[in-house]
């Protein structure tokens, strides 16, 4: 049995710059549990002030949808004020990856085009991304592909203020694959409960 009670001291690494940025991990059991960890994202991304980009598959983006109107935060509201943006899993990964292999100018202009979506000419406002796709490619049985969309996001982020979020579920992790779920907590600077 696998278990995500594993917390890790916070590092927070420096960024060429100076700055600083965060990358989490939760691990959830349900999607009932990843849609509560991905709202309470979107509320924390809120009260901070920061934009929120939730990669989600269509059925999740649906799901938090409802669960943010059951909380009285209207998600097209927050998209249209560049508060929240929403982005396909699968959408994503077609587009960055070419032959099955991730193309590193292909992610950067992606997350590129995303980050200038919500940040206004010349703002320097922190941004805040979670979601689900790593999953989707662990699920799918491309583990080393999930572990190298991590290694993408982590230089992305280091020089651009983005506090990233990474979700998986916890039943991908009861299968021998090579992987484990120390590989994928070795590449977060948390480890956050999934309770």
């Amino acid at each position: 049995m696998v278990s995500c009670e594993y917390v890790r001291t916070p590092r927070t690494p420096q960024s060429p710059d100076g700055g600083r940025y965060d990358h989490a991990v939760q691990f959830h059991d349900s999607d009932t549990a990843l849609v509560e960890h991905l709202a309470e994202f979107v509320r924390h991304s809120l009260t901070a002030g920061e934009p929120a980009i939730v990669i989600v598959t269509d059925d999740h983006r649906q799901q938090l949808v409802e669960r943010l109107r059951r909380d009285g935060v209207s998600a097209d509201d927050l998209t249209r004020t560049r508060r929240l943006r929403f982005i396909d899993a699968h959408e994503l990964l077609a587009t960055i990856r070419v032959g099955g292999r991730f193309d590193r100018a292909r992610f950067a202009a992606a997350a590129d085009a995303v980050v200038a979506d919500l940040r206004r000419e010349g703002d320097e406002v922190a941004l805040r991304a979670g979601g689900e796709a790593v999953d989707v490619l662990w699920r799918q049985g491309h583990r080393d592909a999930a572990m190298e969309l991590e290694s993408l996001w982590n230089d992305y982020a280091a020089s651009r203020r983005i506090t990233l979020l990474c979700t998986y579920a916890l039943e991908s992790f009861t299968t021998d694959a090579g992987l484990d779920i120390g590989d994928v907590c070795r590449l977060h600077t948390h480890v956050l409960s999934s309770t």
